[in-house]
């Protein structure tokens, strides 16, 4: 087996996915990192690798993990989020919510289960929001709620059953809160958030030192715990 560690983003075409990509082909230029995207892009880093795929098409995200061999890491970044309330929400909206929040990550963690097995540090990260957490989110009237909270809390249920799964052989599943960052979706809700750049380094500290028994905990960029 390879030493190359192997690091899937998948959503990097912009915001929070593109600046995991940068960061850690800049970080570990003798590493591998395979960047998904919808169309046709280029990164500057000589050690990125592109790879098509559109996360709510079941055949898509299929075909492309028939191209990938091996991974070390997963990092699941794509969303949609919007200042939305969950009572005027309509059904059709709510379901590409549930799609593309929910679904997605599901379906992306199957079709590359077997590349990760054949990897060493078998790490899945799910961008999840402290608007997930239900400790936070009770009585709140503030930051990203409705139906983006709604999933985001899937997404925590998601981590915490991949691990129920997975941890016996080996695996380290972990929900991660990235902050109010300065992304189009962070931008949507109001002004002031963070910059992208420093929450992704954040991350990427929080990533690296993950330990087995972090699995299933709930971290935000800081590497501060986050309650559910």
């Amino acid at each position: 087996m390879s030493d190359q560690a192997v690091t899937l983003i998948v959503g990097a075409s912009r915001g929070i996915g593109a600046e995991f990509v940068k960061q850690i082909a800049q970080s570990h230029p003798s590493n591998k990192v395979i960047a998904t995207v919808r169309s046709p892009r280029s990164f500057d880093q000589a050690n990125v690798e592109t790879l098509e795929l559109d996360i709510n098409c079941p055949d898509s995200v299929e075909a492309a993990a028939t191209k990938v061999e091996r991974l070390d890491t997963v990092i699941v970044s794509a969303a949609i989020g919007s200042d939305e309330f969950l009572l005027t929400t309509s059904e059709e909206r709510f379901r590409e919510y549930m799609d593309t929040n929910i679904l997605a990550p599901f379906r992306v963690v199957k079709a590359f289960l077997s590349a990760l097995r054949a990897g060493k540090s078998k790490k899945i990260i799910l961008l999840s929001s402290l608007s997930g957490s239900l400790a936070k989110q009770k009585g709140a009237r503030w930051g990203q709620r409705g139906p983006y909270a709604v999933t985001k809390a899937a997404v925590n249920m998601l981590a915490v059953q991949f691990d129920n799964e997975l941890r016996d052989d080996g695996f380290t599943v972990i929900p991660i809160h990235p902050g109010w960052v300065a992304t189009d979706m962070g931008n949507a809700f109001a002004e002031g958030a963070s910059p992208v750049d420093e929450s992704v380094t954040g991350m990427i500290k929080v990533i690296e030192s993950l330990k087995h028994d972090d699995s299933a905990s709930f971290f935000q960029w800081d590497g501060q715990e986050v309650p559910w």
